[in-house]
């Protein structure tokens, strides 16, 4: 078996296939906008807006995004920023590249010295501790967000904007199979535009 074939070879289900949350889906515009408005938010804002993106547009859960350590991230001399989140690194879009890159920096000139590897992105008010799932739903509920619907939404906008085989959110952004595949078959052609219309109405 070569190599494209171990990528995209079928996923294994174990147990029942948890339902589609039709109900949690942000719409398409909504999405946009947020995403909009944390690439364009000012420097104090960087560490919130990170952890917002992370979730909407690379589908970490609230506890996955707090726990981000340095050494998830790599930054190239001409500032492309290469995340590991699964098992096959990926390129960062260019704005959110841009805005790790520059509170990094920050965080590092405050600390005095580059972070290791193993330290947290968001470290949390006691040393050694990473930023809490309580202090990130406080800023989630400003914005009227929650974590589900920050998840729901960036699996089903990569399906939106084209994405046609599963395996590539289990290996690229660590995914459970289960998920992946849930998503895949709501957003297969015969349904896809049905729950657009229900996303819209919304």
């Amino acid at each position: 078996m070569n190599r494209k074939e171990k990528l995209f070879k079928a996923l294994k289900i174990l147990g029942e296939q948890p339902p589609f949350a039709a109900h949690l889906l942000l719409p398409s515009v909504q999405a946009s906008s947020l995403i909009g408005k944390w690439t364009t938010s000012s420097e104090s804002e960087d560490r919130n807006s990170l952890l917002l993106l992370f979730m909407l547009v690379y589908a970490r859960t609230a506890t996955q995004a707090c726990k981000l350590k340095r050494g998830n991230f790599s930054i190239s001399t001409s500032g492309i920023v290469t995340a590991n989140f699964g098992r096959v690194p990926i390129e960062l879009d260019e704005e959110t590249a841009r805005i790790l890159s520059r509170y990094l920096e920050q965080l590092e000139a405050k600390c005095g010295r580059l972070l290791l590897m193993e330290e947290y992105v968001f470290p949390g008010h006691i040393e050694g501790h990473h930023f809490s799932r309580t202090s990130l739903n406080y800023v989630m509920g400003l914005q009227g967000l929650a974590a589900p619907k920050l998840f729901a939404t960036a699996l089903a906008e990569a399906y939106r904007a084209g994405l046609k085989i599963p395996k590539v959110l289990v290996r690229s952004l660590g995914i459970s199979d289960q998920s992946a595949l849930t998503y895949s078959e709501a957003f297969a052609p015969r349904v896809s535009e049905e729950l657009a219309q229900r996303a819209g109405r919304r």
